[in-house]
């Protein structure tokens, strides 16, 4: 096969948080709900915007929350997020960097922030061509609103969850793909 493509998510592909994103998604909710049914509920949801995650483990518990509620503990969960020490899974930077030797073009998509990704990315050394965050492209928003519709030429690898494939196929040919970051 003549590959030309990796996409990947990140979180739970190349770095190595999930088990860190399940336990702070309980710290954060632990006076509303138990810390092990906030930690399944994240696992159960997995792939749906941390907004609806949050309203949904504290809808669970009984508790209609108001918006400005989710947005207190959405900063309060990236807060606790953004002090821990990022990981590579063993030998992801290896693998990463003989298929950009050969050639392989590579992108992200995920639910984390673009800035954050951008600064692992760099902190890291991963040979990605185009990344693209939460933040810019919001998990269940038609990408169609934000970028021009695409096709991806194959081959094509792609590792994560199915959601990012669409991602990935239209932020290839866009005019915001010139650069490592995608802005929306």
């Amino acid at each position: 096969m003549d590959l030309k493509y990796l996409v990947t998510d990140m979180d739970g592909v190349v770095f190595d948080r999930m088990p860190l994103y399940k336990s702070v998604f309980g710290d954060c909710l632990e006076q509303y709900i138990s810390r092990e049914e906030a930690g399944n509920f994240y696992y159960n949801t997995l792939g749906m915007p941390l907004r609806l995650q949050m309203k949904g483990v504290l809808s669970l518990a009984g508790i209609d929350a108001p918006e400005g509620m989710i947005e207190k503990l959405i900063a309060k969960y990236w807060g606790i997020i953004g002090d821990n020490d990022t990981k590579l899974f063993p030998g992801v930077k290896e693998v990463w960097d003989q298929l950009k030797a050969e050639g392989i073009r590579f992108c992200a998509s995920s639910g984390s922030n673009t800035g954050e990704l951008g600064q692992l990315i760099e902190k890291f050394k991963l040979p990605y061509d185009v990344y693209l965050g939460s933040d810019k492209f919001h998990k269940g928003t038609s990408i169609s609103k934000y970028l021009p519709a695409a096709t991806l030429s194959k081959p094509l690898i792609f590792a994560g969850r199915p959601r990012f494939w669409a991602t990935a196929r239209s932020i290839w040919r866009s005019p915001a793909a010139t650069t490592s970051s995608v802005s929306a």
